[in-house]
């Protein structure tokens, strides 16, 4: 009787952990992202005015599959883009008269629309939100929807933590550590909490992430391929980038096939759900061009111009401005920590060089891991390997999208690492599994809660040492 008692309590014990540490997590990341809400002023997030325009044309009734842009209502969001200073912070001397129009609009002018630039998924769920909660000025419905933007990514933040769990075996401190990477990334929570596509693109890259993995544990049954398929057809409808995580899914199939056995029926199988998806995505995009040519539209142009800049580079047209790859790798990491746009508040280059030997580190211990796993073929290790290898087809596949359509164009060019967050577990489960394997496995704990209170250190800085002060 008492070994089952000790039981029970150490059950208990373990349950009140599982939820008592992520909770307290998420109450912070809620803290902290509320925090940003209201230190970046109205308008200052990428974009923030004309994704708003996209919301509101859907909120008054425009036509979901055929949108058009609103001159009426772009001119008030002009007036309330004087009142908040914007202006000031963009760099651009204030404009006398105001301009009538975002074509006209110093800065704006660059990027004056979003109505079907982008695909209207994310517009129609926010336009949604300002029907069911209204307010009647603009300023609060921009509030209500970087609101909304917090939710998602406080999802975001449940996903990455799900993930680590398969991946971690079940292991608290580590999958703990995982989440905090993502919920204390200064970069990810000053986008996710702005009116814009991408804080629901990065829950439903998540939640893709974490089913392909649970698939690669499970086997690939119906039910979790079908929530799969789901998942990715909403991203998609979310954003054209969405696409990215297509050839990652087929590099998560070999993976799963490998350790299966290499062999002619592993290879039929392999090919069988190639082509199946193959033959979903062509079906998918005729019936959307069939019936809504102006969304499919979108996606011809993305890879249409994903072609040529390719194009270009190769045949040597493409002119690269000295040291620019130096340059372009060097922006691409700052601007995944920290550094937003054309504010340009950014840390100092000593914080930048610890990040920098933080992540030498983290790759050290998986390139550490990986070797070990030479000389170990244990259950628990064929299953890891098959996640982290999934894990890095994910990384790969963003990054090497990324240095496709904005590195070959050889440019002096704005980096936006933000656009790698669409696969958030891969990067945190990966530095975290890095960091891991460079110490013995008692110390998994202390090492687990030093990097994750080094991680809400580190968005404290961001936040009150250059945010703050930007504004």
């Amino acid at each position: 009787m008492n070994s089952i008692s000790d039981a029970d309590s150490r059950m208990r014990i373990l349950t009140s952990k599982l939820i008592i540490w992520p909770a307290l997590l998420l109450v912070l990341s809620l803290l902290g992202g509320a925090a940003y809400i209201i230190v970046i002023p109205p308008w200052q997030s990428p974009d923030e005015p004309t994704h708003f325009e996209y919301v509101r044309v859907l909120r008054d009734g425009d036509s979901f599959f055929s949108p058009r842009p609103d001159p009426a209502l772009q001119q008030e969001i002009i007036a309330s883009l004087d009142e908040y200073d914007y202006w000031r912070y963009v760099g651009v001397e204030r404009p006398i008269p105001l301009p009538e129009e975002f074509s006209r609009t110093p800065f704006l002018s660059y990027a004056p629309s979003q109505v079907l630039k982008n695909p209207p998924l994310y517009y129609l769920i926010a336009s949604l939100i300002l029907k069911c909660c209204p307010a009647r000025e603009l300023i609060g419905q921009m509030y209500r929807l970087r609101t909304l933007s917090l939710i998602f990514s406080l999802a975001t933040v449940v996903m990455v933590f799900a993930a680590a769990r398969l991946v971690f075996a079940g292991r608290l401190w580590p999958s703990l550590a995982a989440a905090g990477f993502v919920a204390f990334l200064p970069q990810f929570m000053v986008i996710g909490t702005s009116v814009s596509p991408d804080p629901l693109l990065n829950f439903l890259g998540a939640s893709v992430v974490y089913q392909v993995l649970k698939n690669q544990k499970t086997g690939w049954r119906i039910a979790g391929t079908v929530s799969m398929l789901i998942l990715s057809a909403a991203g998609i409808l979310v954003s054209y980038k969405f696409l990215i995580l297509i050839p990652a899914l087929f590099l998560a199939w070999f993976v799963y096939y490998l350790f299966r056995g290499i062999g002619p029926s592993a290879a039929v199988r392999f090919l069988t759900w190639c082509g199946l998806a193959l033959v979903i995505i062509a079906v998918g995009y005729s019936f959307l061009a069939w019936n809504h040519p102006d969304i499919a539209r979108i996606y011809v142009i993305r890879l249409s111009r994903l072609s040529s800049i390719v194009s270009d580079y190769c045949s040597g047209r493409t002119r690269v401005i000295p040291h620019y790859w130096n340059w372009f790798r060097n922006e691409l990491f700052k601007s995944f920590w920290l550094k937003f746009g054309w504010l340009r508040f950014e840390f100092s280059p000593v914080l930048y060089a610890v990040l920098k030997v933080a992540s030498a580190l983290s790759l050290a211990g998986l390139a550490a891991g990986m070797i070990k796993w030479i000389f170990g073929n244990s259950l628990a290790e064929k299953c890891e390997k098959k996640f982290i290898l999934t894990l890095i087809a994910y990384a790969v596949s963003a990054l090497g999208a990324y240095f496709l359509f904005w590195g070959l164009k050889g440019e002096d060019t704005t980096t936006q690492g933000r656009h790698l967050f669409l696969v958030l577990p891969a990067w945190a489960i990966l530095f975290i599994w890095g960091w891991k394997e460079l110490f013995p496995s008692r110390w998994e704990k202390r090492a687990c809660l030093v990097l994750l209170l080094c991680f809400i250190l580190l968005d404290a800085v961001a936040l009150i040492g250059y945010v703050i002060p930007a504004f």
